[in-house]
């Protein structure tokens, strides 16, 4: 109807008469509800549309102008009829709509209103609708209604579309009395404002349908007309407003036109919630950090990665190929490419449920293995359906080359030894009474010694670095009371992070943070280690650091000295990395 009312508004004949073929019925069945005589109704009606016509640059939008057409018929009826043509009270009775009629008010219309300058055509108008409507009212029985209307445009091509427009929404409901079958029949004429029978957009006065090729109208799908998105509803009509379709909000224009993308929940969306399934592929929205919106990723899981679609979105969805999608409050649209994405490693998160941490991807689905362990930049998890039992560092490879202790413990080993995949392995390095841990950083090996003891038992470390092939020693840090244990390096928070034992008598432990350049920090986890008894042999186990958020359990334990520890039982919390104490 949008679409018709601009139209209108410019002066264009074929648009005005549109806009009468789609109000008139409404029009007269206002005016039939309180006017007596059907001349007096048409006469009205003839009153108004010039009315309208005269007015046209001033028509008011789709939800106003059936209004505004009834204020008219107020109006002028008011002005031209004196009291007994009007009901008194409850009158009014059955009616029927003459097309006939309506055809001869619309070319009177035109006439009036200066549209239609010749008596002759407008003659020659009127002369041809009557044929026609009466073509088809006569052979409408026999199904050949479709045959006339065709005929009838070849032979006054000029009027064509003047005849498509007053056939718009014809009912015959009075046919040749030839039968009683036929007698009794009512038949309705699916011709339209656009096209007798092309398929595409119809217009109709309670809105816009669109035609298939099979002559049925499309329902309970989408389709892009022209440039713009419509949603066709289970009544066939293009929806307007908002409209809740499979858990998002649309917005449509009053022209059915699709305008907003929205969700039907509030806060942010989850990758989980925000899932479209085409095919193989998955699409989903992860929170964009740097700001307040969305990048758009697809993967196919069974290779492990994901491409970037799209970054700083609000919303999407997908139709075949084609990607919507909501950027600064604006919908845009663009055709999705098979490949040429730039292409990024699935992410593996952990989150906390059921008193403990899970593993899981970024559609938050368990990540496990037929052996039970995934190992993550150089961190092996064990895990049971996504849920992490431990961890402890994984295998350290580099330029070829692995580096392992060459022993069951770090004291057995004393040193880093390092090998080829074929070959014998070699001390790298020793510290030291020995090295307690390590991990590798681009091309260097950092690690912590145990390198000296005071009052016979407290034991105290040292950090070091050495390049890869075993050259470039550096001392980082100074010399500290307690180990360094597993230590795990962070590459998006270029950090490192070790399990701290400050003294050598009990168990307990902390988690620390080093710098590449050997500060060392210890995670404030003072507020977070509360509500439990302890036997003073707790301690942290780091599981994984995101963000400013370092996610560890809990344990306490029965400590057997250097025969090693038994858990008693395991709380899952959560630290903030900003919160720092110096170790020293």
């Amino acid at each position: 109807m949008k679409k018709v009312l601009d139209s209108t508004r410019q002066g264009e004949v074929d648009g005005f008469e549109k806009f009468y073929i789609l109000t008139y019925k409404d029009a007269y069945r206002h005016a039939a509800s309180f006017i007596k005589n059907s001349d007096d109704i048409w006469n009205i009606l003839s009153k108004v549309y010039v009315k309208l016509y005269e007015d046209r640059e001033k028509l008011p939008d789709t939800n106003e102008i059936k209004k505004k057409i009834f204020e008219l018929v107020d109006d002028i009826s008011a002005n031209e009829l004196d009291d007994e043509a009007i009901y008194s009270g409850d009158e009014s009775e059955e009616y029927d709509i003459s097309e006939e009629e309506a055809a001869t008010i619309l070319s009177l219309i035109e006439e009036k209103a200066g549209i239609v300058e010749k008596e002759s055509d407008v003659s020659k108008a009127k002369d041809y609708i009557f044929s026609v409507l009466k073509a088809i009212i006569a052979l409408a029985v026999v199904g050949l209604a479709v045959a006339i209307v065709m005929a009838g445009s070849r032979r006054v091509q000029s009027y064509n579309s003047k005849i498509k427009n007053v056939l718009a929404d014809t009912k015959i409901s009075t046919l040749p009395q030839t039968t009683e079958e036929s007698a009794e029949s009512e038949i309705d004429l699916d011709v339209e404002v656009n096209g007798i029978d092309e398929p595409g957009i119809k217009e109709f006065s309670e809105g816009i349908k669109y035609l298939n090729e099979d002559k049925t109208y499309l329902k309970e799908s989408w389709k892009e007309v022209d440039g713009k998105l419509y949603y066709f509803d289970t009544d066939e009509y293009a929806a307007v407003g908002d409209r809740e379709i499979d858990g998002h909000i649309f917005n449509f224009w009053d022209d059915g036109a699709l305008v907003t993308i929205g969700r039907t929940s509030d806060g942010k969306i989850s990758a989980t919630d925000s899932i479209q399934v085409i095919g193989e592929i998955t699409y989903y929205l992860k929170e964009n950090t740097e700001a307040d919106d969305y990048n758009l990723y697809r993967t196919d899981k069974e290779r492990g990665e994901k491409e970037l679609i799209i970054s700083n979105v609000q919303d999407y969805f997908i139709i075949d190929d084609m990607l919507y999608y909501m950027q600064d409050d604006v919908l845009q649209k663009r055709t999705l490419l098979e490949s040429g994405y730039a292409v990024e490693d699935i992410k593996t998160e952990v989150i906390e449920k059921d008193g403990a941490f899970y593993l899981v991807n970024e559609l938050d689905e368990p990540v496990s293995s037929d052996n039970g362990t995934v190992e993550i930049e150089k961190r092996l998890y064990r895990v049971d359906d996504g849920k992490i039992k431990y961890v402890k560092p994984g295998t350290m490879q580099a330029k070829g080359i692995t580096y392992y202790f060459n022993g069951s413990t770090p004291q057995t080993s004393r040193g880093i030894y390092g090998k080829y995949s074929s070959g014998e392995g070699s001390l790298l390095v020793e510290e030291g009474y020995w090295i307690d841990s390590f991990c590798i950083v681009d091309d260097w090996i950092y690690y912590s010694a145990y390198v000296g003891k005071a009052d016979g038992y407290n034991r105290y470390s040292q950090l070091y670095r050495i390049k890869l092939d075993g050259t470039g020693k550096e001392v980082l840090s100074e010399v500290f009371k307690g180990n360094m244990m597993n230590l795990y390096y962070y590459k998006d928070n270029q950090e490192i992070y070790g399990e701290y034992r400050p003294n050598t008598d009990n168990n307990y432990g902390r988690l620390a943070a080093v710098s590449l350049t050997g500060k060392i920090e210890l995670i404030n986890d003072s507020a977070a280690r509360v509500g439990k008894d302890t036997s003073g042999e707790d301690t942290l186990e780091l599981i994984m650091v995101s963000d400013d958020k370092i996610s560890c359990y809990w344990h306490d334990c029965d400590w057997y000295g250097e025969g090693g520890a038994k858990i008693l039982w395991t709380v899952p919390i959560i630290l903030s990395d900003k919160d720092r104490v110096p170790l020293y």
